[in-house]
C-alpha cells in the first residue's frame, strides 16, 4: 500500500500522476479497446477500496461515477477521463492515510 507521502509525490507531480494513469488504463482495459466500460471501472474502483479498507461501492454508484467522469458522454472512460477519476482516487487515499 503507498504510504501518504507517495501519494502527495504523484499528486505533486503531474508527469508522474500522467505516468501512473496510463500504466492503471493499460492494466484495466481487460479488452484493449481503448476505454473502460464500466465493469472495468467497477473492478478498478474494488481494488481501490479494497486497498484502503472502505466497502466496495455498488454498480449504481460506479456507473454515477463513470456518468460524472464520462466528459463526452459515450458511457467509457478514456485515458484523459480517467486521470481526472485516479487524480479523485488518489486524493481520497491522501485524506484517509493522513
Amino acid at each position: 500500500m503507498s504510504t501518504a507521502d507517495d501519494i502527495k509525490e504523484i499528486l505533486d507531480n503531474e508527469e508522474l500522476l500522467k505516468e501512473k494513469t496510463k500504466m492503471i488504463f493499460q492494466e484495466k482495459d481487460i479488452d484493449k479497446s481503448n476505454f473502460l466500460d464500466l465493469s472495468e471501472i467497477k473492478n478498478l474502483m474494488d481494488e481501490f477500496c479494497k486497498e484502503i479498507g472502505i466497502k466496495p461501492y455498488s454498480i449504481e454508484e460506479v456507473n454515477d461515477t463513470l456518468k460524472y467522469f464520462d466528459t463526452n458522454k459515450d458511457n467509457r472512460i478514456s485515458l484523459q477521463e480517467l486521470f481526472k477519476l485516479i487524480r479523485q482516487l488518489l486524493s481520497t487515499k491522501y485524506l484517509t492515510n493522513s
